[in-house]
């Protein structure tokens, strides 16, 4: 990744600034003057997490520059364009090219490091400052462990041991992930071992004590449980006798008492079926003695017909008086526009054509109004007349079609109520069958003595069971007695030479455990994998430190420095030493995951004049790095007229990072001061 400009506006002290960078950018000023808010802005865009607050943002709001409504950090990347915004209110997730949420986090995961890598890259102090195994996992995961994988280990081991964890490296796990696995499956192994182990010794223990059961003589004396007592001794062929007989009753009594369980079952349910049965007739007979019967008159269809027949024929006449009216009121509304028009014409003109005289005298045109007039009043009485007989028609319609829907629904429910009572009726002889078929096969299945015949299961069950373990008693006691003398024998001369494999097997299995502990092959690996990264941390580190750095691998990790013969953890070392060593590992650490990019805070904490800038320009990665001038050697107000400049690298003045409008100012932004070398 390469880093092409950052913009910051409204964040604690800053106004708006804006940093071309190039492959060296430095941001000086004097101490509290935004250099930090800068490059914590910066790491806010990357990692989504402001420097100043917990991880939850807590109190991030108070960071918007005062009287501003918000701020906002850009940065552009590898032509990829990363936003973030932080309201007086509000806390927004990051904006890459215009996409928002989790799709925005996920392209950032791709295009980053690992959180814990990204952090150690942006904070020169980060790495050194981790526990122990910390520093490990990550150096680990720089390389990924990806020549360590089940070949490695492989190479590593003894035949037999390759064989024990044959099935554990068919796998394709590398690194510490694989190294985990290996070493629970031959501790798991090896516990299981020592418990055959130890079995085997009580065993062996046990085949070689003397027998208790024989006495002094070497006769076979009587134990717990024999058969001999009172002076009464049966022989295995008579217990055997007894047990067979045992038996054989109480497969008797078992067939007798599951036959009687079948037929008693039977019994149950048959009563359950004369009980349901009887159950269905009384509720067909009680449903059918309170069904009720319709409160309308009883109707035949034929009456109902007619009722039909009288409805049809008031609608008929009630449409010819409607049909009839219709006319009459169309001739009405034809003639009485021309007569008012007749009589609204004069001078003599035509009414249909202006322009001709009228045909008709004076009185000719008044005894044609007057006839009109009279036919006009004559159509009106012909209507009024209709329009009562049309409501009287209308009456005796309505009152037909009512007689004939009572009539209907008359007949209706009469139909309904014989053909309900008619099924029920019939129902009633059919359950009536099955109360008495039902009755039958309760009379074919009488109850069954179950508990007698139980009773006496349990008690021959009890006698074979007596019997039985007679026998078993005595048989054992035989074969114990038969086996005394050669078993103890065979058993201590089988034991000895499985318990010599089997601690042959554990010791084995002990040496490999230990040889898989974080001190064994794992630190082994880590060292053949660590050499490339260290060797990148040194490199680094020659151009501006006389130690190298080394380390401890395995359970008690330590990171180290050599100089003049002496080694010394870094812990132990000053802020200053401390500082070059994060360096050196950061660039190390941007070569290796091709992130690219390293920012250093607090460039000044270095004693002395430190060659880091020209270590930073001839390592390959962009480097940001800040430093604070003292305030006498630049006044408030003024530029330094002495800065890092040169190809590829540019400075920027930070100034009012404390008051209200910070800003960025870059210096010598000229074509010959860029011509120039690194300085």
């Amino acid at each position: 990744m390469r880093i092409e400009h950052l913009r910051v506006d409204d964040l604690r002290g800053i106004d708006s600034a804006f940093i071309n960078a190039e492959k060296l950018t430095y941001l000086l000023g004097h101490n509290g003057e935004g250099k930090s808010t800068l490059l914590g802005a910066l790491k806010w865009a990357l990692t989504g997490w402001l420097p100043w607050t917990d991880r939850k943002g807590t109190g991030a709001a108070d960071l918007v520059r005062h009287g501003a409504k918000g701020a906002v950090v850009e940065v552009v990347a590898d032509g990829m364009t990363i936003r973030r915004e932080l309201g007086t209110k509000s806390f927004k997730a990051a904006m890459i090219d215009g996409d928002a949420g989790k799709e925005a986090e996920a392209r950032l995961v791709v295009a980053l490091p690992r959180a814990e890598v990204l952090e150690c890259l942006l904070t020169p102090t980060a790495f050194t400052a981790l526990p122990a195994k910390q520093q490990q996992d990550i150096l680990f995961s720089l390389v990924d462990g990806a020549a360590i994988d089940a070949n490695w280990v492989r190479g590593k081991l003894t035949e037999a041991e390759a064989e024990v964890l044959k099935d554990h490296l068919a796998t394709i796990l590398r690194g510490q992930k694989l190294f985990d696995v290996l070493h629970k499956a031959a501790y798991d192994k090896r516990t299981k071992a020592n418990g055959k182990r130890d079995a085997l010794r009580k065993v062996l223990e046990a085949a070689t004590a003397p027998d208790e059961t024989m006495g002094p003589d070497g006769e076979t004396e009587p134990a717990d449980g024999d058969m001999e007592a009172e002076g009464e001794t049966r022989s295995v062929e008579e217990l055997a006798a007894e047990a067979e007989a045992a038996g054989e009753k109480y497969m008797k009594a078992s067939t007798a008492a599951k036959s009687a369980e079948a037929l008693q079952r039977a019994h149950e349910a048959a009563k359950l079926g004369v009980d349901g049965a009887r159950s269905r007739l009384v509720r067909a007979q009680e449903e059918l003695k309170n069904y009720a019967k319709p409160t309308a008159e009883r109707v035949d269809r034929d009456a109902v017909a007619k009722l039909n027949t009288k409805r049809s024929d008031a609608a008929v006449a009630l449409q010819k008086l409607r049909d009839e009216l219709a006319g009459i009121r169309g001739q009405l509304i034809a003639l009485e526009p021309q007569v008012v028009k007749f009589e609204a014409g004069g001078d003599g003109a035509c009414l249909v054509l202006s322009t001709v005289a009228c045909p008709l005298s004076e009185e000719d045109r008044a005894e044609a109004i007057g006839r009109a007039r009279e036919q006009v009043a004559g159509l009106a009485t012909r209507a009024g007349a209709l329009s009562g007989q049309v409501e009287a028609a209308l009456k005796v319609a309505d009152a037909a079609t009512a007689t004939h829907r009572a009539g209907q629904e008359a007949l209706d429910a009469w139909s309904g109520y014989d053909q309900r009572v008619k099924d029920l009726e019939r129902d009633i002889r059919e359950r009536g069958k099955a109360v008495e078929a039902a009755q039958a096969i309760l009379e074919g299945t009488p109850e069954q003595d179950v508990a007698a015949l139980g009773v006496a299961l349990t008690t021959a069950d009890v006698d074979m069971q007596a019997a039985r373990e007679a026998l078993d008693q005595a048989r054992s006691l035989q074969a114990r007695r038969e086996a005394t003398a050669t078993a103890q024998a065979v058993t201590a001369a089988n034991t000895e030479t499985e318990l010599e494999a089997a601690e042959q097997e554990w010791a084995m299995l002990e040496a490999l455990v230990k040889r898989l502990e974080p001190a064994g092959l794992p630190a082994e690996a880590m060292k053949d994998m660590l050499g490339p990264v260290l060797d990148r941390v040194n490199a680094a580190l020659s151009g501006f430190t006389d130690f190298e750095l080394d380390c401890e691998p395995g359970a008690d990790f330590k990171l180290l420095v050599e100089r003049n013969g002496h080694t010394t953890p870094v812990a132990f070392l000053s802020t200053s030493e401390q500082y070059r060593i994060g360096v050196a590992c950061q660039v190390a650490f941007a070569l290796a995951t091709e992130f690219g990019v390293v920012v250093a805070d607090g460039a000044d904490v270095l004693d002395g004049q430190s060659p880091m800038a020209a270590m930073l320009y001839r390592s390959g990665v962009q480097a940001i790095v800040a430093c604070t001038v003292p305030r006498d050697k630049v006044k408030p107000g003024e530029l330094p007229a002495v800065y890092p400049h040169g190809p590829g690298i540019v400075s920027y003045w930070v100034s009012g990072g404390t008051e209200e409008r910070g800003t960025a100012t870059l210096l010598g932004d000229t074509e010959q001061e860029r011509e120039g070398e690194a300085k």
